[in-house]
């Protein structure tokens, strides 16, 4: 067999990863993907290996772009035709690229595939994917956000049962944030949580809605109109101000999972992919998953990978529902991509794998996440992803920097964001 060549080349800020077969292949299914680094791509490479082996009329190649730079590109492909045939998107951009008539809604498009296949993905990891009340985008990767703490700190404290509720988190954020020179600078703080620098507020903006008991849900159910300023938003943006200008129990700026891992932070508000690199550096434990419990059970709120997939002609649309299958169902590959990168699938024979289980029996924080995905609520893939962004950077920094009032900036939010949506549905 004709020797595939796997190339890795920077140029302009993109990473293309290409994998090439013997010349006179049928069909060349490009992806388009944002994640990166080298197990990514190590992983990608033995799937496309063993894809090629099984389809050698088929020619797969993936070109990493950075996550800043896939909406840019892929709006451009809209007007000029340059798209991929299949975009690795996060669920957050799903409704506006579904809303393309260049998008190809699976469940119509293939049928009787998507009949059988549906039954063997999480119900709730099927709402990131969805449009009008179909699915155009599949599931294919994600996560569930929890407190994780750090053990040497935890047994240290004499502190003995972790926080389950705002007040508790605070009060035991106040008790593990020390300045032990007395410099009047914090040597270590009780809470990190992303959002914080500055930079990151949509980040934060997650982070609040996953704290709150009832799962703050900003978007109504057709994502036509925001509720950026319930009660239950306000509430929590406020209980996150708190925790950062009058309690001051978490750091503002740096990189917070290296600093989780040199114990500048007790307990991190953070998801399944940060515990690979938890995992080789310190030791840690899972607190809680801050979300309601469900007839008895773990629940959290899930963030996704979906893939789409773009109109071309039927017969190449056929070798790229191949590719998207095998990306989707190969349990071998959902198992490399979970365990090395830290995620969950949503495809129920790849989590219930008995390699995947050994994999939790042997991490238990992991595992502890792992049984919210059954019964996890999708973060709402909302359009007008990266208009709507700008405004919430804008005045959760307000907030944050003292020049706004959590109720105001969320009520300038609203009627900020439903001017936006009004323009995107008019």
């Amino acid at each position: 067999m004709t020797k595939r060549v796997f190339t890795l080349v920077i140029a302009c800020l993109v990473l293309a990863m290409a994998f090439c077969i013997p010349a006179g292949a049928r069909e060349r299914v490009k992806v388009w993907y944002w994640l990166d680094g080298e197990r990514e791509a190590s992983i990608i490479k033995d799937a496309v290996a063993r894809f090629h082996a099984k389809n050698p009329g088929i020619d797969v190649e993936f070109v990493l772009y950075p996550y800043s730079d896939m909406n840019q590109r892929l709006l451009l492909g809209f007007a000029t035709g340059s798209l991929p045939d299949i975009a690795w998107l996060s669920s957050n951009q799903v409704k506006d690229f579904a809303a393309n008539e260049k998008a190809v809604c699976i469940q119509d498009r293939f049928p009787d595939d998507w009949k059988k296949m549906k039954q063997d993905f999480y119900p709730s990891w099927l709402e990131f994917g969805e449009y009008n009340g179909k699915i155009y985008a599949p599931p294919i990767a994600g996560s569930i956000m929890g407190v994780i703490v750090n053990q040497d700190i935890w047994k240290a404290s004499g502190l003995s049962s972790y926080p389950d509720s705002w007040d508790d988190m605070t009060k035991v954020g106040k008790k593990l944030t020390v300045d032990r020179n007395g410099d009047g600078k914090m040597d270590q703080y009780g809470l990190l949580f992303w959002g914080l620098p500055y930079s990151k507020y949509t980040w934060a903006l997650y982070e609040y809605h996953f704290l709150y008991p009832n799962l703050i849900i900003p978007w109504s159910k057709d994502g036509r109109k925001a509720t950026y300023n319930s009660p239950a938003a306000v509430e929590a943006l406020t209980v996150m101000n708190n925790w950062v200008n009058v309690d001051k129990i978490t750091e503002v700026g740096g990189d917070i999972r290296e600093s989780f891992i040199q114990k500048r932070g007790a307990m991190v508000l953070g998801e399944a992919a940060h515990i690979p690199n938890y995992k080789a550096r310190c030791d840690f434990a899972l607190a809680s998953i801050h979300t309601p419990t469900k007839d008895g059970e773990a629940r959290g709120m899930l963030g996704a990978q979906n893939l789409m997939m773009f109109k071309s002609t039927p017969a190449h649309e056929e070798a790229v529902w191949k590719v998207m299958k095998f990306l989707l169902t190969d349990v071998q590959f959902l198992n490399d991509w979970s365990i090395g990168i830290g995620s969950f699938s949503a495809y129920k024979p790849a989590m219930n794998s008995e390699r995947f289980r050994k994999y939790l029996n042997e991490n238990p924080a992991s595992a502890g996440l792992a049984k919210a995905v059954p019964n996890g609520v999708a973060r709402l893939a909302y359009p007008g992803f990266t208009e709507i962004s700008n405004v919430l950077n804008m005045k959760l920094q307000e907030v944050l920097l003292k020049k706004n009032t959590p109720k105001r900036a969320l009520d300038e939010v609203q009627a900020e964001v439903n001017r936006i949506l009004g323009e995107l549905y008019k």
